[in-house]
């Protein structure tokens, strides 16, 4: 069965504007989505894409149904 492109779609209503995190500890951000197919996905910070591996100890994972960001 053949379902077609989704938009995805993100319920954010869980989560708040912005994420405060102490110095030195670590952010872990698990985002639920509902796409088909599975969706390119972006961080950001101040404006400026994180790239994984580049100027900080990052981590993105895409699964079926949740995105994960680690850092």
């Amino acid at each position: 069965m053949y379902l077609g492109d989704k938009p995805p779609k993100i319920d954010v209503s869980r989560f708040s504007k912005s994420v405060v995190v102490k110095a030195g500890r670590p952010l872990d951000l698990e985002i639920p989505y509902d796409a088909f197919p599975a969706p390119t996905m972006i961080w950001s910070k101040d404006g400026k894409t994180i790239h994984p591996g580049s100027d900080t100890p990052s981590k993105m994972t895409i699964e079926p149904r949740k995105c994960n960001f680690n850092m």
